[in-house]
C-alpha cells in the first residue's frame, strides 16, 4: 500500500504523517504534495492499493473537485477526505461524490486512521467488483446482439428462402414444421432484446434529474400507438401527473412495460389502463390499474422474478422479463414496486418513489 499525504499546510501535513507512521499496519509507503496537479502525478491510474488523504481545501479548488480530478486519473484510488472541522453536509457530499471516508483533524488517531483506511481499501475493492460486473454486462450484450441475433436472423432468412423454393404441394404439407421453426426463431429474438434491455439498466449508473410523469405517459402511449389501436385500449389518467426525480429513459421504460402487460394480459373487449399519482409519507405513489386478467395475490409476488410466467406462451406472448425489468429500475431509484389485483377483476402495480431529497442522499442499488 502506498499513501499521499495531500495538504497545502505544513503543520497539518506533519501531524497526518506521524500518525500514519504510527498506525497498527503503516503503508510501505509515505508521500506528501501541497497541490493537487503534484497529486494527480504521484497516482496511478491501475494500482488497486493507493490511498489518498485529502484536505477538503486545497489551493485553487475545493475538496469535491479534487476528488473528482482525483477519480478520474485514478478511479481505483481510496480517498479519505479531511477537514479541519466536522461539517455533516460535508461529509455527505464527500461520501456521494466517491471518497470512501470522512476524518476530521481534530480527532485523528493512529487507530482511528487505520480503521478508516482498512475501510477505504475495502469499499474501494467493492466498487472495483461491481466495475467488472459493468464491464462483464457489456461483454454480455454486445454478445446477444451480434453472436447471438446475427445467427438467428440468418436462421429466419434461410427458412423465408426455403419456403419460396418448396413446391406448392410439399410448402402446404410442411406448413405447420415450418411454422413452429419461425415462430420459435421470432420467439427467440423478443428473447435476446428483452435480455439486452435488462442487462442495460445495470451498465450504467442512473442519471437522475427532473422527470414529468405526464409527458413520460405521452411518449408511452405514442411508443405503444399500434398496440393499443389494435386492442381497442384507453389509456387515461385523472388530473396532472406530477414532476417526479428520476432517470428519464428508465422512468418511461417502467410505464412502458406496466401499460403493455396491463393491454396484452386482457381479455376484455375493450381493455382500459388508469394511470395516477398521489402523494405520500417520503415520496410519491404511482399506481398503473387494469381491468385485465388479474393475478391471485398469493403469487403476486413470483412475478418479478426473472423468466417467471404464470401463463403457457400459447396463452400470452412474452419473455418474463418485462416486469423484472421494472423491479430493477424501481430498485436503482430507491423505489419499491408491488401488485394488488384478483382474478378475473384486474391489477393494479404501484411504484412508490421516494422523496427527491431521499434518493438524493440515499444510496442506489446495485444489486439486481
Amino acid at each position: 500500500m502506498r499513501l499521499l499525504i495531500v495538504d497545502d499546510n505544513e503543520d497539518d501535513r506533519d501531524m497526518l504523517r506521524r500518525a500514519v507512521a504510527r498506525m497498527p499496519d503503516p503503508p510501505v509507503r509515505i508521500d506528501e504534495v501541497f497541490g493537487l496537479d503534484k497529486a494527480l502525478d504521484w497516482l496511478d491510474p491501475v494500482a488497486r492499493s493507493d490511498v489518498v488523504l485529502l484536505d477538503y481545501s486545497l489551493p485553487g479548488c475545493d475538496g469535491m473537485e479534487a476528488l473528482n480530478a482525483i477519480h478520474d486519473r485514478a478511479p481505483f484510488a481510496a480517498v479519505v477526505m479531511v477537514t479541519g472541522q466536522g461539517n455533516e453536509d460535508i461529509a455527505v457530499r464527500a461520501m456521494r461524490c466517491g471518497a470512501q471516508d470522512y476524518l476530521t483533524k481534530g480527532n485523528i488517531t493512529p487507530e482511528g486512521l487505520h480503521r478508516s483506511v482498512t475501510n477505504a481499501l475495502e469499499r474501494a475493492a467493492m466498487q472495483r467488483e461491481i466495475d467488472d460486473h459493468r464491464r462483464n454486462l457489456e461483454t454480455f450484450a454486445h454478445v446477444l446482439v451480434h453472436d447471438l441475433r446475427g445467427p438467428l436472423q440468418t436462421i429466419r432468412g434461410a427458412i423465408e428462402m426455403l419456403e419460396e423454393d418448396l413446391p406448392a404441394g410439399i410448402a402446404a404439407e410442411m406448413a405447420e414444421v415450418m411454422g413452429f421453426i419461425t415462430g420459435g426463431a421470432a420467439r427467440m429474438e423478443a428473447l435476446i432484446l428483452s435480455l439486452r434491455s435488462y442487462t442495460r439498466i445495470d451498465l450504467a449508473p442512473p442519471q437522475f434529474g427532473p422527470v414529468d410523469l405526464g409527458d413520460a405517459l405521452d411518449m408511452v402511449c405514442r411508443t405503444l400507438a399500434a398496440e393499443l389501436d389494435a386492442a381497442g385500449a384507453e389509456v387515461f389518467c385523472d388530473g396532472a401527473l406530477p414532476n417526479i426525480r428520476g432517470d428519464k429513459p428508465q422512468i418511461e421504460q417502467l410505464l412502458q412495460n406496466l401499460v403493455a402487460n396491463a393491454v396484452k394480459y386482457n381479455r376484455s373487449d375493450r381493455p382500459r389502463v388508469h394511470v395516477s399519482a398521489e402523494p405520500v409519507e417520503g415520496g410519491w405513489e404511482l399506481a398503473v390499474s387494469d381491468n385485465g386478467i388479474g393475478i391471485d395475490p398469493a403469487r403476486a409476488a413470483e412475478i418479478f422474478e426473472p423468466f417467471r410466467r404464470l401463463h403457457r406462451s400459447e396463452e400470452f406472448a412474452g419473455t418474463g422479463l418485462g416486469l423484472a425489468t421494472c423491479r430493477k429500475i424501481a430498485d436503482r431509484h430507491g423505489a419499491r414496486i408491488w401488485c394488488e389485483g384478483r382474478p378475473g377483476v384486474g391489477s393494479t402495480f404501484i411504484v412508490h418513489l421516494p422523496a427527491a431529497e431521499a434518493q438524493a442522499a440515499g444510496p442506489i442499488s446495485e444489486a439486481g
